[in-house]
């Protein structure tokens, strides 16, 4: 065999060895090119479109009423204290009609931790408690069906507690206590415009009067029903007094 037969076949070797190799390369590259990125950092937390996502725990509440104390039970888990939500609902005073934010606060305050409530804050205050590696508890028009065109700013009534764990420049995104297995997002004008809270306060009183004639009493009674609105805007409830203590996410079982 003559040296240019020789160098023909070592060239149509090459081709034939490197033409699949591309392929192969090409295809691999465009199998990923749409799958999202969600990354683990050295502070346990997610990362999700380069924004970081705080691991708070992914709790349920055993009620529809019981957000208030279940996003607690998930902020103090978020810094290590496990706290029965029987005891939370307690503490909170929680009832039928839900819990008002003042009683989250003073629920955080007795087990050690400082609660306290702002209001008229924005997404960048958000943005620096998340960065800052602490989640705020808020409370949210939700739960509707059909949301495509409500009008969430006249919503009043379907208050709903949440926990802000990420924030970036298209969503908020929440641990919502109604749901199990997945972080939560709305876009930024839709929460702004969901980001409000209205409690009603209420107390009954009677007033009795009892006219004596003779031996025969008779009671009159009167009953009055005093109400109290209280309307929170963009409120957020800040518990500090911990440091984030998130569990690994892989532990080898005994």
């Amino acid at each position: 065999m003559n040296l240019k037969l020789k160098l023909i076949l070592m060239v149509l070797s090459l081709v034939i060895v490197a033409v699949p190799l591309g392929v192969y390369s090409e295809s691999t590259n465009n199998s990923t090119e749409n799958i999202p990125i969600i990354n683990i950092t050295n502070s346990q937390n997610l990362s999700h479109n380069n924004t970081t996502i705080l691991r708070v725990p992914d709790l349920l509440a055993p009620t529809a009423n019981s957000t208030g104390p279940t996003a607690l039970q998930e902020v103090l888990a978020y810094y290590g204290t496990n706290i029965g939500i029987d005891k939370l609902v307690n503490l909170t005073n929680n009832t039928e009609n839900g819990t008002f934010p003042n009683n989250i606060v003073e629920a955080a305050d007795s087990l050690g931790f400082q609660g306290e409530i702002k209001e008229n804050m924005s997404l960048e205050d958000l943005q620096n408690y998340v960065d800052q590696g602490i989640p705020v508890i808020v409370n949210i028009q939700a739960g509707i069906n059909g949301t495509e065109n409500f009008n969430w700013t006249s919503s009043q009534q379907n208050g709903e507690y949440m926990v802000i764990v990420g924030v970036d420049s298209q969503n908020v995104y929440l641990e919502d206590p109604t749901i199990l297995g997945s972080v939560g997002y709305i876009p930024n004008q839709e929460f702004l415009d969901r980001w409000h809270a209205t409690f009603q306060t209420g107390t009954n009183s009677t007033n009795s009067s009892t006219n004596s004639t003779n031996t025969t009493n008779n009671t009159n009674s009167t009953n009055s029903t005093n109400f109290n609105i209280l309307f929170y805007n963009h409120m957020g409830i800040i518990v500090t007094g911990g440091s984030s203590t998130s569990p690994p996410l892989f532990v080898k079982l005994n």
